[in-house]
């Protein structure tokens, strides 16, 4: 079973797809891969992870990413906006230009935002009251993503 689906994924894959997964596990040989995580591998592949949409919790979940990974693109997409290509993120800390190449196998970098803009907070302005003031504040909900694949 483990032979074919090694076959499979050099066969069949997309070009540079067994490289992506060597690269990104640290096997030295498909045929080292434990065939759950180069089903893993393949399951992204078939349904990547849109990296502008995808919260926090599924990012850890895929295996793709460290914690240190995961936090500093999520602190990246706040401050910035969402990720537009592969170059941009090899410029976040913890993503290497070598590492970013191989994530296009698995993930997407889908935005509706115009570039360098950011999703508007849930708290648009708060009014600091003074005595006797009364306080305003308005509430935006995030903008939802049609399509996502988390």
């Amino acid at each position: 079973m483990k032979t074919l689906l090694v076959l499979l994924a050099l066969a069949g894959g997309a070009s540079g797809f067994p490289e992506a997964v060597l690269f990104l596990s640290g096997a030295p040989c498909m045929e080292e891969l434990d065939a759950q995580v180069l089903e893993r591998y393949e399951t992204l592949r078939d349904r990547p992870l849109d990296l502008n949409s995808c919260p926090r919790s599924r990012l850890l979940s895929s295996g793709l990413f460290s914690p240190f990974q995961v936090a500093s693109l999520v602190d990246y997409r706040a401050r910035t906006g969402d990720v537009l290509s592969f170059d941009e993120l090899s410029l976040v800390d913890g993503f290497s230009p070598e590492f970013a190449d191989a994530l296009r196998h698995f993930v997407l970098l889908r935005s509706s935002l115009p570039p360098g803009t950011r999703e508007r907070s849930r708290i648009e302005s708060i009014t600091k009251p003074s005595f006797g003031d009364t306080v305003t504040m308005t509430f935006a909900a995030p903008v939802p993503s049609t399509a996502s694949s988390c």
